[in-house]
């Protein structure tokens, strides 16, 4: 059966004789409206007109039972949303000045409790409760004075006042003389539920009463004076009210506010309650004075200024208790509570225990009015309200710390960060934790900072520093080292940023201090220093740690920093090699960490390791390297001692030999699986970001800044030895990689610094300008050696291609080509006979490639190596005849081995080109070298015209227009050899008029076939022959 209609069953509430029952009824029928909203709405439609006048008359009648069946219904009419909405303005205004009359004049314990009931739980306009709030909160203040002895109704009160502090604050706080000292009296009362009660209610307002206006802090004052703070002291004398005492005498004090230190007498009083409870043996008590004592530093003194007179006067006395009473008081709390790790049940606890102590060891460093901004507000969101509420209000302010507290501050953080704790712990919780920890390890190394300043303490901050250093050991290795590889990419940037902190914390005087000696205890250096080494490979002048050797601060934060990620066993990042070297700053104040960096990477390449690994050291070399290339200059110029640039020289050649070393990084994997194929890839990308680096470092190298050309000179002086060292090693490296793979790393990399070199501008501008100087002048301002030791690297590099070539002639060998490519252009810009002479340092090689030439001609001409070599071949050609070297017969003479293999080349441009080497040589200088008319050059010669007539015997061409089209073809297509095509070559008289007979018939003229001889190889050993 359906319900009567709303409208009949008002109408029958209305009319009802027993209004007790009526209301009942109502209440029942606004319940079912509750969850109804057409219900409601059709009950808020006859709210305004029929029942609201009821329920304001019915409840200020007599009979309790009547008017409180209205007052409820009245609450919930002001606290229902829909029915809320339909009372008037001018309704509103009679509904509070009915409410604030009931609870005023009624003699009935309930309807006062219901009267402040609705003013707790009303839904009303904001800007109507402001303007009737006087009225309001007297009769709030009557309730809460709690006439009829019932402490629900202080209850009621307090929740009122906390309502109407949220809808008009402002209007509270002009009004807070009126209605906060009723509630903090109540701190002081003997009912605990009483107390939590107020202490609540002033937690919740204490954003509208803070700082205190000044009409509250004379009531304060007023009541302090006449009655209170004698009843607190007497309180004192109860130990089981001592808790409660210095509680409340921490809210009455920040209610006083900065006018009361006028009032010297009463300030005085207030004192001596805290001053006795600081020695007191119950840690509860220590712990709330300290709480309370910083009520009284920010109501007393809100000013920088004012307190550190106030720390003087007042706070200074009492520093030495204090800090004893910080160990004391909450060192044990917090061991107990850290101990068990944070869970979900501790959460809470746990985050309030964190704050507190990070807000006890950063007191020492920030200004004394600020306050530290909890870290962790993740883990602070999710504790308990009261915590939030204290926390956000109740900031204790620390005395500075003295540096005696520094080890008990590290064994907390070393229970925070026990490696047991983080087994089972989610990872966005860990990374709330160890922002935490970094946080807290910062502060303490600033309050190292600070002690020496101040106070130069020097050798308590000397063990601080060397604790604080044994500390980060035993805990990151701990970490890296004992968790599971998915925490392990967070653990290392803690890790990692944990390291930064001492770096950029503490000055560098301190850390590279000669008076401060740490011990390097550190595992992994004494692994690698009793590493089985290859017996080949030389590392010249590299300086290795020791184990347990004494060095500086400096020193093992470095060695530390490397051993983590040496033992880190989780993907290696780019982000993770930058911040390694935002640690291990490679800048010239820096020297001796740079050092030990480089010192421990080459210890890394003795080792037997995997691919991995190798790679992970070389993407930290790359990070190292393009920080310092792009200020290289800049670093030269701050310092440029001969120690610094040995340092500089080892660093640039390490990837020479990472690459170089077995099984390193140049044997790539057969990738077959996804993982294989990604290490593959990367192993690619961070070999193109070493080439990069070799590049640019290239570019630099010819600067026109002296001290800049003095290092680069010294580097490639320092990579020419360690390949010279090493060749043997690079030789079966090259050969090895030949057999399965074109492109080895170690050629490519020292190929891009020769090739760099050789291509920069500035180099070829050397190349071109006239030596004017003065030889004195010279030496300093065109570097000539800078040219030497670039001959030499190519003569290097020319002999290691040759290797990698002869393993592999089908391979393409770019960077070779590239090489001969370069050279060849270089050597057309040279001018000087003093820089076309240094072509002798490359002559070996030269030769062997000559040679190679004739052997391995065909696969030459598929990767263009052929192309290039013709041209520097003839470059040189025509670098010795500008200059006039061509003529030195003894010079020539010296180069018999390799005019040998030029001359006997099958490729025809080059060979042509060395016979008129030759015959300069034979016969451009018989005045000044008669002895050499018979030359070794001549016998090449007579042994070149015997092949060619030998050759000539086996073709035979009575063709005319062949031999023209032929003699054609020739010129056109000079690059090809006899490898791939065996030119026909007639067979002339030797008589000069059959010769100009023969070419009277082939309609050719003698002005023609000069132009053409430098074009046609045969014509021109047809004119040598006839010469001769």
């Amino acid at each position: 059966m359906e319900p009567p209609p709303m409208d009949r069953q008002v109408a029958e509430i209305a009319s009802e004789p027993d209004r007790a029952a009526a209301y009942a009824r109502l209440l029942l029928l606004q319940r079912g409206c509750a969850d109804d909203a057409s219900s409601a709405a059709e009950l808020a439609a006859e709210l305004p007109s029929t029942l609201l006048p009821l329920l304001l008359r019915d409840a200020a009648a007599d009979d309790e039972a009547v008017a409180a069946s209205a007052l409820k219904c009245l609450g919930f009419a002001l606290y229902h949303p829909v029915l809320v909405s339909t009372i008037s303005a001018q309704m509103t205004q009679l509904v509070l000045d009915t409410l604030v009359h009931i609870i005023m004049s009624t003699r009935m314990k309930s309807a006062c409790n219901l009267g402040v009931w609705c003013f707790s739980v009303q839904q009303l306009n904001p800007l109507i409760i402001e303007d009737r709030a006087d009225p309001m909160l007297i009769a709030i203040v009557h309730a809460l004075d709690n006439p009829f002895g019932s402490l629900s109704t202080t209850f009621e009160a307090a929740q009122a006042i906390m309502k109407l502090g949220g809808q008009s604050p402002k209007r509270m706080r002009d009004l807070s003389s009126l209605w906060v000292p009723p509630v903090y009296r109540r701190l002081l009362s003997a009912d605990k539920a009483e107390r939590d009660m107020v202490e609540r209610c002033l937690i919740k307002v204490s954003c509208v009463i803070l700082p205190p206006q000044p009409l509250l802090s004379k009531a304060v004052a007023s009541d302090l004076e006449q009655k209170l703070l004698s009843c607190m002291v007497n309180m004192l004398d109860d130990p089981s009210k001592k808790v409660q005492t210095v509680k409340s005498w921490g809210w009455i004090v920040s209610l006083l506010g900065p006018d009361a230190v006028n009032n010297r007498p009463l300030l005085n009083k207030l004192i001596k309650v805290p001053e006795q409870m600081f020695t007191d043996l119950n840690p509860q008590v220590q712990v709330a004075t300290m709480v309370s004592w910083k009520s009284l530093v920010d109501a007393f003194f809100p000013s920088q200024a004012t307190e550190i007179v106030a720390q003087q006067t007042v706070i200074s006395p009492l520093k030495p208790i204090e800090q004893a009473s910080a160990q004391a008081a909450f060192g044990p709390i917090l061991k107990i509570i850290f101990s068990f790790g944070i869970n979900d049940q501790n959460k809470p606890l746990w985050s309030f225990c964190l704050n507190l102590f990070l807000d006890f060891v950063s007191s020492k460093n920030r200004v004394r009015e600020d306050l530290c901004a909890p870290v962790n507000q993740n883990l602070l969101a999710q504790s308990c309200k009261h915590i939030k509420a204290l926390l956000d209000i109740q900031h204790i302010k620390w005395l500075p710390w003295d540096i005696s507290c520094f080890n008990f501050q590290l064994n907390i953080l070393g229970i925070i960060l026990k490696p047991e704790l983080f087994q089972d712990i989610i990872p966005e919780t860990m990374v709330i934790v160890m922002d935490s920890a970094t946080e807290i390890f910062r502060f303490l190394l600033k309050g190292i900072q600070i002690e020496l300043r101040e106070q130069r303490a020097y050798e308590q901050v000397n063990e601080c520093i060397t604790n604080a250093c044994k500390f980060a050991k035993r805990l990151l290795l701990d970490h890296v080292g004992k968790n599971s590889v998915i925490k392990c990419a967070a653990l290392l940037e803690f890790g990692l940023r944990f390291m930064k902190v001492i770096a950029k914390e503490l000055d560098h005087s301190l850390l590279a201090s000669e008076n401060i000696e740490v011990c390097l205890d550190i595992e992994h250096i004494k692994e690698n220093q009793h590493a089985e080494c290859s017996p080949k490979l030389s590392l010249p002048r590299i300086r290795s740690l020791s184990y347990m050797e004494m060095v500086s601060p400096a020193v093992y934060v470095t060695a530390l920093s490397l051993s983590m990620i040496s033992q880190y066993t989780g993907e290696f990042s780019h982000r993770d090699a930058d911040e390694l070297v935002s640690i291990l700053d490679p800048s010239s104040d820096a020297l001796e960490n740079f050092h030990t960096a480089v010192s421990f990477m080459y210890m890394q390449i003795r080792r037997p390791t995997c691919n991995k690994e190798r790679l992970k050291w070389l993407m930290v070399w790359n990070s190292f390297a393009k920080k310092m290339n792009s200020q290289i200059i800049s670093y030269l110029e701050t310092n440029s001692g001969l120690c610094y640039h040995d340092v500089l020289h080892q660093f640039f050649c390490y990837p020479i030999l990472n690459f170089l070393y077995p099984k390193g990084i140049s044997i790539l994997l057969n990738a077959e699986n996804s993982s294989e194929s990604k290490f593959s890839v990367l192993q690619n990308l961070e070999m193109e970001s070493t080439i990069e680096v070799y590049r640019s470092l290239s570019t630099n190298s010819c600067n026109s800044k002296f001290f800049s050309k003095v290092f680069f000179d010294g580097f490639y002086k320092y990579l020419v030895c360690t390949i010279d060292e090493n060749m043997a090693l690079f030789q079966a490296n090259l050969e090895h990689l030949s057999e399965e793979f074109e492109n080895a790393s170690v050629l490519s990399a020292l190929g891009e610094i020769v090739i760099g070199l050789l291509q920069n501008d500035q180099m070829l501008t050397y190349a071109n300008q006239e030596l004017k100087e003065t030889p004195e002048d010279s030496s300093v301002c065109r570097q000539p050696e800078l040219f030497l030791n670039c001959f030499k690297l190519a003569n290097r590099f020319m002999k290691l291609s040759s290797f990698h070539f002869k393993a592999n002639p089908a391979g393409q060998h770019q960077v070779t080509s590239r090489f001969f490519s370069s050279l060849s252009n270089f050597a057309g810009h040279l001018t000087l006979k003093e820089d076309v002479l240094l072509f002798e340092i490359i002559g070996d090689q030269l030769t062997e490639w000559l040679s190679l030439s004739i052997i391995l001609y065909s696969e030459m001409q598929q990767g263009q190596i052929v192309v290039h070599l013709e041209n520097l071949w003839l470059k040189m050609v025509e670098c010795l005849k500008r200059s006039q070297l061509v003529s030195d017969v003894p010079l020539i003479n010296q180069k018999h081995r390799l005019l040998q293999a030029a001359l006997n080349r099958p490729h025809r441009p080059i060979s042509v080109a060395t016979a008129s080497v030759c015959r300069v040589a034979t016969h451009g200088n018989t005045t000044l070298h008669p002895g050499c008319l018979i030359s070794e050059f001549a016998e090449l010669l007579m042994h070149r015209r015997k092949a060619l007539d030998s050759s000539r015997k086996t073709v035979i061409t009575s063709n005319p227009t062949d031999l023209t089209a032929e003699r054609y073809d020739g010129s056109v297509n000079v690059s090809v050899g006899l490898g791939r095509k065996r030119l026909k070559i007639m067979k002339y008289s030797t008589k000069p008029k059959e010769l100009n007979k023969n070419r009277a018939n082939m309609g050719i003229s003698p002005g023609n076939t000069e132009n053409r001889a430098c074009r046609k190889p045969e014509l021109i050993l047809e004119m040598l022959q006839r010469k001769t």
